[in-house]
């Protein structure tokens, strides 16, 4: 949460980091730096109630400037918890404080802090004369006033910034463009990269708002070079998701527009590496390493190793969905679809809400809906080209759902094509699985333990595998974190099957897989199995067949996906949510059977897996067969 000046008695980060993260939450052009942060949890009466305590007693000892930056901050929370009226009276009683004679840093932050609180409220009070921004621009020169007395040309950076944010609102994009430039200017004086990165970025809003498209797409490179390697929040993290989206958006326009073949292939490309250097950052701010780098420094020319994959980029924007699609032949192709992310989002929220419910049919208009929008714009072109694969680059809410169970009225998707997903297509290794050099482990719990229940159907499960490749097996109260780890030094063990429960959660560290004597953290596990990064034989499958990612987590479906990343694992199969025990077997059996065949993908073992689920009566319902993805490699 931002500090007014007082981030260095109360917490451990720079105040300008706390700044930057306040601010991070543009939804769009038009909406700047003062848009509403919803994105951030709602804060607790405790907490708020906290800080209103810590500033009546800074009053009793004196301390002026405390109190106020206590209050300030109280106004902040507030204002996320969507009370105006609470906030801006937080905001008047910190104004009302006298600190003359205080550090001129640390008043000069409480100024803008104040002043940002008043803006924002503004933005959400049907208040004509905007009297609130008025005092949000007199605060915001007051703090540029005091900046430039004390020669503090960081915060001078911050208040002209936002002073350049207030002209934005008001659309006066000319005066906003000569704040910000003089806003840039400074923080490069200030050698300040988190300035760097807003003002950059504003600039960039402000020339597309203004029609300049060319110098806008410059500015906005400038602020993503800017961006740090890890993300200190995940509302950091979104931010940096949509700070790439509004320049993705505005090379789709610009294609859009175009009418030179090659220089609209040339933008379609630009966007594409784009969406794959935002799906690398979201993947290093998720597990907080360099892990994805070190694959990205070898993945080849995928188009050139597949022949009949078409790989599906669905781009999520606020006012429309984007297909841009990567063919094998090298062309690339961009599909508008009218229907926005609130809209978009619901929708796919209702679709994996229903599909658990394997009593009922009620999901089959939403996965209609989703298939018209995802799959019907270009579906008719894929009759004459040899696909037989269709490798999605999930974005948002759409990590959250099996793809495969998309619904055309009559057809799964799944009954046309196999289906991958990947977090990124230049963070996959891809390569056939060489069938004759298959050394398993297996592992997994039948009993209960820890107060989870048991999972009958495992002991059949494994054994019906290792009937068809022979490996190691750990069952129970074999499969203990030692004998564990003591089994993956194994340096040609190269499939990985762990059948136990499991869960994937927004946080790395919190999500885990359960052990005959404890849980190991999905940090544990990658690490423990990324050794097989450093071999000559890579992991070519990892599968977890008991796991569960939390219903409409996006970050928790990130991890999923990303643990073939961390893990190194050329492919990942895991599952959405909690699979009946005896489906979940069969699936699984089937799945390696299919995989003796030589002419199979991974993907298309999958896809007869699942589509001999579909014939069999009992488990027909997608709740039993689609919670399956493949991850990754799909050769």
């Amino acid at each position: 949460m931002f500090g007014a000046g007082c981030s260095h008695h109360h917490h451990k980060k720079p105040v300008q980091w706390f700044i930057l993260m306040a601010c991070f939450c543009i939804s769009g052009f038009s909406t700047g730096l003062y848009a509403q942060e919803s994105s951030v949890e709602s804060v607790s009466a405790q907490t708020i109630t906290a800080y209103v305590s810590r500033a009546a007693l800074a009053k009793q000892q004196g301390q002026w400037l405390r109190a106020a930056q206590a209050l300030a901050n109280a106004a902040r929370l507030t204002l996320k918890n969507g009370q105006w009226d609470e906030a801006k009276e937080l905001a008047y009683q910190a104004l009302a404080i006298p600190h003359n004679g205080q550090t001129p840093h640390e008043s000069a932050y409480l100024l803008i802090n104040l002043g940002r609180t008043l803006a924002q409220i503004d933005q959400q009070l049907n208040d004509p004369s905007h009297r609130l921004r008025l005092q949000a621009f007199h605060l915001f020169n007051k703090a540029t006033k005091m900046a430039t007395r004390a020669n503090d040309i960081k915060t001078l950076s911050y208040a002209l910034g936002y002073t350049a944010a207030l002209f934005e609102t008001e659309q006066r994009y000319p005066e906003a463009l000569a704040f910000t430039r003089r806003a840039i200017f400074h923080a490069q004086q200030a050698n300040a990269t988190q300035s760097m990165l807003l003002w950059q970025w504003q600039r960039g809003r402000l020339l597309a708002a203004s029609g300049q498209r060319s110098a806008a797409v410059a500015a906005y490179r400038q602020a993503i070079k800017r961006l740090p390697r890890f993300s200190l929040s995940s509302m950091a993290e979104i931010s940096t998701g949509q700070l790439y989206l509004q320049l993705v958006d505005l090379l789709l326009k610009e294609a859009q527009q175009s009418r030179d073949t090659i220089k609209t292939t040339t933008l379609l490309r630009a966007a594409r590496d784009l969406v794959e250097q935002m799906k690398a950052a979201e993947l290093r701010d998720y597990f907080q390493d360099e892990c994805v780098d070190k694959l990205q420094a070898k993945v080849k020319d995928v188009s050139k190793i597949s022949a009949t994959a078409l790989v599906i980029y669905p781009i999520i924007l606020e006012d429309r969905l984007e297909l841009l699609l990567d063919f094998p032949n090298g062309e690339m192709k961009r599909y508008s679809v009218p229907v926005g992310n609130h809209t978009l989002s619901a929708e796919i929220h209702r679709f994996r809400r229903l599909l658990e419910k394997r009593t009922t049919n009620q999901y089959r208009p939403h996965g209609k809906q989703l298939y018209e929008w995802l799959i019907t714009p270009f579906e008719s072109e894929l009759a004459s080209l040899n696909i037989d694969t269709l490798v999605f680059v999930p974005d948002g809410a759409l990590r959250t759902i099996p793809l495969a169970a998309l619904y055309d009225g009559e057809q799964f998707l799944i009954e046309k094509y196999a289906v991958a997903t990947t977090p990124g297509v230049e963070l996959t290794d891809p390569a056939p699985l060489d069938r004759h050099q298959i050394k398993p482990l297996y592992v997994g719990l039948s009993q209960s333990v820890q107060g989870f229940p048991a999972l009958e159907s495992v002991p059949e499960e494994l054994k019906g595998i290792n009937d068809l490749y022979h490996g190691k097996l750990l069952l129970d109260e074999d499969f203990t974190k030692i004998q564990f780890r003591n089994a993956l030094a194994d340096r040609q063990l190269n499939v990985l099957h762990i059948a136990t429960h499991g869960k994937f959660s927004g946080d790395a560290d919190s999500s885990f897989i359960l052990t005959y004597d404890g849980r190991l953290s999905m940090n544990q596990l990658a690490k423990q199995i990324g050794m097989f990064k450093f071999r000559e034989r890579p992991l070519e499958l990892l599968v977890l067949s008991a796991c569960e990612t939390a219903q409409g987590d996006e970050r928790a479906a990130l991890g999923l996906s990303g643990m073939a990343i961390k893990a190194g694992a050329r492919s990942v199969v895991g599952t959405l949510w909690k699979v009946d025990d005896i489906a979940a077997s069969q699936l699984i059996r089937d799945f390696y059977r299919q995989l003796q065949d030589p002419q199979a993908s991974r993907a298309v073992a999958l896809q007869r897996a699942q589509r001999a689920m579909l014939n069999d009566i009992r488990f027909r319902h997608p709740g039993y067969w689609s919670a399956y993805l493949l991850i990754n490699g799909w050769l």
